[in-house]
This record gives structure tokens, C-alpha cells and sequence, in this order.
């Protein structure tokens, strides 16, 4: 069984008004060396879960990998960290919720350690669309922190556009997080998958209603994005050309961390604290 191998590659995702301060940088680097290399994953539990990859399972992986690179490059972000093949483990279908005991579905990251976990369902597509949600994970901005008043302790300070409190107790955002990546997962369906070679027989059955529809995930979460973009296109429209400019702004904070964008349209929308209110979870304000 292949163990999750520690990569400091993704660690690049620092903002670059952070790297100004080369002395704390170079402490955060440290600290994240520290943090990646020391930490070992309990591979006992998978053992049990996890199937070989087959070459078609290898074909739609290096594909979907290929895509989500060239997505985020596409965001201008350095450094796109590659997940080794290695780390990525191929579960049973189920396998995923039983290994997280419940709390994810059907596919995982790990941002520390750089690995990828994810079910092998029967179509193609469907697993194509979830490595690529983990992907997006994987590629986009990742800051480790110490835990304040904890020495000893690490966690995440910001994931994609999650972010984490500084005594590592309360996370922001982390729906809002979700829902991005599977908006993005969504363009990736209708811009690559239906339109490429190697979904070619499985696209047909789709196209002649063979099959229901493929499911996309996190709902709730995409429905609640979806109404604050609209009230934020509705109230906007003399600064934006059209909505999907307030999509990309939310992609990119995920992608290369450039929350103020996005919390400065916020709050001269909804008024001072109406950022930290979304991100707490308090719902989207009134007009």
C-alpha cells in the first residue's frame, strides 16, 4: 500500500504581500518544511479500501490533472503544484465516507500531506468530476499557521478561500469554498469533458438519454453562493460588465488568495461586518 508522500511544492501559495517580510517568511517556510515532512498518514485503515489503478483509471487521472493545471495556470497562480501519482488512491466505491468516518463523500485532499483521495464510480465522468473538485483543492492557495497561544500546533490559516481563525478555532467560508470548487468543476464538465475523445462513448449515452444526468455536488452550498452573487450583480452593475466578472473575482481568491477584492465589494454592499457575517455563516444580508 503507498502511504501519502510529504511535498513542499504547494507551499508557494504564500500572498505575495506576505513574502515582502522575507523574515517571516522565511519562518513560515520553515515551519511548513516542518509541518509536511514530520507528519505521517495512519495508512492502516485504507488498506482495506483502496484498489489498484487500472490503466483506464490512470488515463482519466493524468487527463483530469492535465485539466485542472492548465485551469489554474490559466488564473496566473505560480508554482501549480502536480500531485504525484502516488498520492492519489482510487477507493471503493463508499470508500471515502467510511474512511473519513462520515464527514466527506466521495472524494478528499489532504493539504498538508499533498494526497488525493477519491471513489472509483462506475462512470468515467463522474470520477473524472471528482478528481478534478480534489485537484482544484490541491492546486489552489494553501497557508499553514502555528496555532496561536500553541506552540506545538499547526493547522490551515487559509485554504483555497476557506479561512482559519488564528487559534485555529473557528473556520470562515468553508462552504463558500466548496461551492467555488464545484462551479469551476461545472465549467470543466461543459468546456472539456463533453467535448473531448476520451468520455467519447459515455458523452453518447448521456446525449441519447441512456443515463440520468451526472449528479454535481455540494447544492446547498452553490445556492447559497449563487444568491450572493446575484445580489451583489443586482446592486453592481455600474462597476461590472456583466455577472460572470463576480464569479471570476470569487475563483480567484480561491485560486491565488486575493480576498480583498471580493470582502471590499461585500462590505460597500452590504455595509461594515457584512463580510465577516458571511463568512461565519450568518447568511446573506438584506438589500
Amino acid at each position: 500500500m503507498e502511504k501519502f508522500n510529504s511535498h513542499i511544492d504547494n507551499v508557494v501559495g504564500i500572498p505575495q504581500e506576505q513574502r515582502k517580510d522575507k523574515e517571516a517568511f522565511d519562518a513560515s517556510l520553515s515551519m511548513f518544511s516542518e509541518t509536511l515532512l514530520n507528519k505521517d498518514a495512519n495508512e492502516e485503515n485504507i488498506k482495506d479500501l483502496e484498489l489498484e489503478k487500472t490503466e483506464r483509471d490512470l488515463e482519466v487521472i493524468n487527463f483530469t490533472q492535465k485539466e485542472a493545471s492548465e485551469y489554474i495556470s490559466s488564473l496566473k497562480k505560480d508554482n501549480v503544484f502536480e500531485v504525484p501519482i502516488e498520492n492519489i488512491h482510487i477507493l471503493k466505491n463508499g470508500g471515502t465516507n467510511e474512511y473519513t468516518e462520515g464527514r466527506l463523500s466521495t472524494g478528499a485532499h489532504s493539504a498538508v500531506r499533498g494526497g488525493i483521495l477519491v471513489d472509483r464510480l462506475k462512470s468515467d465522468i463522474e470520477f473524472s468530476l471528482i478528481l478534478f473538485h480534489e485537484f482544484i483543492h490541491a492546486k489552489s492557495i494553501v497557508v499553514l499557521q502555528k496555532i496561536k497561544g500553541d506552540d506545538h500546533a499547526e493547522s490551515e490559516y487559509r485554504s483555497g478561500f476557506k479561512v482559519v481563525s488564528r487559534d485555529g478555532k473557528e473556520e470562515f467560508f468553508e462552504d463558500f469554498d466548496e461551492a467555488i470548487t464545484e462551479l469551476m468543476t461545472k465549467q470543466y464538465y461543459h468546456n472539456i469533458v463533453l467535448k473531448n475523445e476520451i468520455f467519447k462513448d459515455e458523452i453518447e449515452q448521456v446525449s441519447n438519454g441512456e443515463r440520468s444526468s451526472l449528479k454535481f455536488y455540494k447544492g446547498d452550498e452553490i445556492d447559497k453562493i449563487n444568491s450572493l452573487i446575484n445580489k451583489l450583480w443586482e446592486l453592481n452593475k455600474d462597476k461590472f460588465s456583466n455577472r460572470e466578472d463576480i464569479v471570476k473575482l470569487f475563483i480567484n481568491a480561491k485560486v491565488n488568495g486575493r480576498m480583498l477584492a471580493i470582502g471590499r465589494l461585500i462590505e460597500d454592499t452590504f455595509g461594515k461586518g457584512s463580510f465577516r457575517k458571511i463568512g461565519k455563516g450568518e447568511g446573506v444580508p438584506e438589500e
